[in-house]
């Protein structure tokens, strides 16, 4: 009937092009799965820098610290506590929050934890809190978006080394000291950013949070610390990294409407030839605990990855594993799905087609599970699930705003638990 209906010669291509669709999803699950194993096996861990024993710190650079925040009256007065917090000479460290001008929301919440030393134009430009420092900058480029108001951050900057941090993060006291150690110890070796791991505080909340806890020991624990290993360049995640001011200078900084600033620049680092280290202490952040913002934030991740791809290929072959991660993964998933609707269309596959994507799929999922459960047993594997659940959804969601609006930038809100 599906063949009277369209025509034999359209069935038989598509049937052709299935088929060639199988095999291209069933060779990006395989080699999906061999960084998995590499994951697995070798047994990689982020690094660690005793900052109790690293020697001399008489001659510390400066550290420019950058806080970019959008509607954050409730993370705000605890970053900033948390990055007094670190040990580091105050005179040495430069703090600048980026902010939006019409955010009266942080701008009011400013006032209220911060002590306001200079205002201009009705907006606080130099404010201190807790006997630090901060300058407050606002991004007038014309394009609201976190890139973009690092880039004006950027426009202030002194420090020899540039960190960022989000608004909900959960800074440790020794990340400057032991950033600033790893990056002068291993410049000569190529490495010009640290990417601090992370971990979903309160992660216990739902079945979410937990999916994300999940997601980011697989990924931290695991994965970036490999891919420092096989080719130098793990993800940089969007916050509690360092990297240095020149190297940002050359790559051009950030992409003010790219999505996934974090892996754009990611790309733009490997493109010439520099290498991203993964390392201990870990940072703490805030899990998306709603379904709609987490669909949101993932379908912005997928959408990014898909816009830099090109960026990707000039990073090739180093960023190969990120590729098949970001890019080739989620079109995977949007030819998956789309095979439930193959026998509406009268088209007659090999199953092997199907089969072997599923074994792959399958495989895949319990190598996840048992890399995501951390020591402490805190993280259930099984939750892996639940985030790949999410996934399946955002990636059309992705699709549609690709179509519609590609570079829109929107911000993940999150709870404060208390």
């Amino acid at each position: 009937m599906g063949k009277g209906l369209i025509g034999g010669g359209f069935v038989g291509l598509l049937e052709v092009f299935v088929t060639w669709m199988g095999v291209f999803v069933s060779c990006v699950l395989f080699l999906y799965i061999l960084i998995l194993l590499y994951a697995f096996l070798s047994r990689a861990e982020p690094l660690k820098f005793n900052v109790g024993s690293g020697g001399s710190f008489e001659d510390l650079p400066m550290v420019s610290v950058i806080v970019p925040a959008y509607r954050e009256r409730e993370f705000l007065p605890r970053v900033l506590k948390l990055i007094s917090d670190l040990k580091y000479p105050k005179d040495r460290l430069q703090v600048i929050l980026a902010l939006e001008p019409d955010d009266y929301e942080t701008v009011d919440a400013l006032r209220k934890c911060c002590k306001v030393l200079i205002e201009e134009a009705g907006l606080p430009c130099f404010v201190e809190f807790d006997g630090l420092g901060v300058e407050v900058v606002y991004n007038g480029s014309g394009f609201r978006s976190k890139p973009a108001a690092l880039n004006e951050a950027f426009k202030k900057v002194r420090g020899e080394i540039v960190g960022v941090y989000d608004a909900e993060d959960l800074p440790h006291p020794d990340h400057l000291l032991t950033a600033v150690s790893l990056l002068q110890s291993l410049r000569d070796r190529g490495v010009v950013a640290v990417q601090f791991v992370r971990f979903m505080n309160h992660f216990w909340v739902n079945r979410l949070s937990k999916g994300q806890a999940a997601e980011y020991e697989v990924y931290f624990k695991h994965v970036g610390p490999a891919l420092c290993r096989f080719t130098g360049l793990p993800a940089i995640a969007g916050s509690a990294f360092f990297v240095f001011r020149d190297v940002l200078e050359e790559v051009g900084c950030w992409d003010p409407k790219m999505p996934t600033e974090d892996l754009d620049l990611t790309f733009k680092l490997g493109s010439r030839g520099y290498k991203v280290v993964v390392a201990e202490p870990a940072a703490g952040t805030e899990a998306v605990l709603g379904l709609r913002a987490l669909l949101a934030q993932r379908a912005r991740w997928v959408r990014g990855g898909f816009l830099v791809a090109f960026r990707a290929l000039k990073a090739f072959p180093r960023s190969f594993p990120l590729l098949i991660i970001a890019v080739l993964m989620p079109l995977c998933s949007i030819l998956g799905q789309t095979w439930i609707l193959l026998p509406f269309l009268g088209v007659d596959v090999d199953p092997i087609v199907f089969t072997l994507p599923f074994v792959f799929s399958v495989f895949s999922y319990v190598l996840t599970a048992k890399l995501a459960v951390n020591p402490e047993g805190k993280v259930p594997g099984r939750y892996v699930l639940v985030i790949a659940a999410v996934y399946t959804l955002a990636v059309w969601k992705a699709v549609f705003e690709l179509l519609t609006k590609p570079y829109c930038w929107n911000k993940t809100p999150r709870v404060k638990i208390k």
